[in-house]
This record gives C-alpha cells, structure tokens and sequence, in this order.
C-alpha cells in the first residue's frame, strides 16, 4: 500500500456526475464533482466488477435511489446535484509523487439504544471518572 498523510474528512454538496471512461486504459468510472470549503474535489468511483460493491455503496451515501441507474446518472449529469456528502481526502505518494486523492466516506455503523438501568450505570462511571479527570462536571 502506498504512504498517506494529511488525512481528513471533509463535508461536501454533490455537484455534476459525469459516466465514462478515463486514461490511457479507458477505465469505466463515474466522476463525481464535489463543492467543499477547501474548493471543488473530484472523486472517480470505479465500475469494476470488484470495486462494484464499493461504488453502490458510495452512490447510494451521495442520495441514489436504488431503483436508479447508471443510465439515470448519465442522462441527469445533475441529478444528484446538492445533495450533503461526505469526502474522504488524503495525500497518496504513487512513484516519489504526492498527490491528493478523494473518496466518498461511506462509514456507518449501527448504534443500538441502551437499557435505561445499563445507561444510568454506565453514567454513574462516566460521571465519577470525569470527576477524577477533573473536567469540570
């Protein structure tokens, strides 16, 4: 893998999606504009058959609709326009060179509600080690 720095999640609004092909080897991707505060970024979501899974996940997180296609996208270029989305920025060094890379954040995870008796004892814990912390509770 290669070395990454200066990484950040970055909150964004989905801008015009273009379908297509990109580089020498024509690679099928969906281009992604994305407005943030740090400028316009771009994100390519591959169309492999491996990266498929990936590339569902991260359109549906920018606001797709199941029953949507590539199709729709393609004939909608501003479909998705304004939606929030969340970006993922990093540097990637690739041969000596460093270049910032894009991708949609599509982490989630679900967060079940807590007994009432277990959340006052995990209070009661919370709220004495605060104490010993000193953090002004």
């Amino acid at each position: 893998m290669a070395d990454r720095k200066n990484e950040r999640n970055v909150k964004g609004t989905v801008g015009t999606i273009t379908v297509g092909l990109v580089g020498e080897k024509e690679t099928p991707v969906i281009f992604v504009q994305v407005h943030t505060d740090e400028g316009e970024k771009g994100v390519e979501l591959y169309l492999s058959q491996g990266a498929l899974p990936y590339t569902v996940m991260k359109c549906q997180a920018m606001g797709l609709p199941p029953e949507r296609s590539l199709t729709w996208l393609d004939v909608n270029p501003n479909g998705l326009a304004g939606n929030p989305v969340s970006l993922f920025i990093y540097e990637e060094e690739y041969n000596g060179k460093w270049r910032e890379k894009c991708d949609i954040s599509t982490f989630k995870r679900e967060v079940k509600k807590m007994a009432p008796e277990k959340l006052s004892a995990f209070d009661n814990l919370f709220v004495n080690a605060a104490k010993q912390a000193d953090l002004g509770f």
